[in-house]
């Protein structure tokens, strides 16, 4: 899950009177179903017809509190599937995020 572009989508349902926001394209509907799945939206999805698209169609109470969380805070860069960020992705910082459960170390 790409929790930077999870924040974006999330931020712009909540800046919709009825909370509604319709998308198109294979990755907004791949990060939408995994925002379902984690309980952050309630959801609809393309099904592949001519004219049909993906929609968030409510943030849950999990949805708000991931907006809460990160609003005034960076989301931290992501990493691989062994922790490591990318160095393509890495810029200026010299911390590196692990993956849950393990530690947060500096790099040498």
């Amino acid at each position: 899950m790409n929790l930077s572009y999870v924040y974006t989508l999330l931020a712009a349902a909540d800046e919709q009177s009825d909370g509604i926001v319709k998308l198109r394209g294979a990755e907004a509907d791949r990060e939408v179903r995994l925002m379902a799945h984690a309980g952050l939206v309630e959801a609809s999805f393309d099904d592949g017809t001519e004219g049909s698209f993906t929609c968030i169609n409510r943030i849950s109470s999990t949805g708000q509190m991931f907006l809460r969380t990160f609003r005034n805070h960076p989301i931290p860069e992501q990493t691989d599937d062994a922790g490591i960020t990318p160095p393509s992705q890495r810029g200026g910082s010299r911390t590196r995020w692990l993956l849950p459960g393990k530690r947060r170390d500096r790099l040498k």
